[in-house]
């Protein structure tokens, strides 16, 4: 299957490293200008951007924050005019019981 994505413009979470960094380079690989979102590892995610080329960009924000989701779309959308494909690969794990945590978790 081939696919081709000329020409769209990408955001994947998470990123920098790992299963978000393989999809990041496919996207580019098929034609995507890459929204290369991290939390933390900004040269991870810079190193992740230069090798997309193609204009892609890292964007850094914390996704557990209120209204960083929000925040981080605005971005990519002021840099890149519009986004057309989301890939919502970050996450998180916590080891707390069921029902324990709140929205600050």
């Amino acid at each position: 299957m081939t696919l081709d994505l000329s020409g769209q413009h990408v955001l994947v979470t998470g990123a920098s490293r790992g299963i978000g960094r393989a999809v990041a380079e496919a996207m580019s690989a098929a034609g995507a200008r890459v929204a290369v979102h991290y939390h933390r590892r900004r040269e991870a995610a810079q190193a992740v951007a230069e090798a997309a080329g193609d204009g892609a960009r890292a964007f850094q924000a914390d996704l557990a924050a209120d209204g960083a989701a929000g925040a981080l779309f605005d971005d990519v959308l002021g840099a890149f005019g519009r986004v057309d494909v989301l890939v919502n690969n970050a996450g998180v794990a916590r080891s707390l019981p069921l029902g324990a945590s709140g929205n600050d978790d």
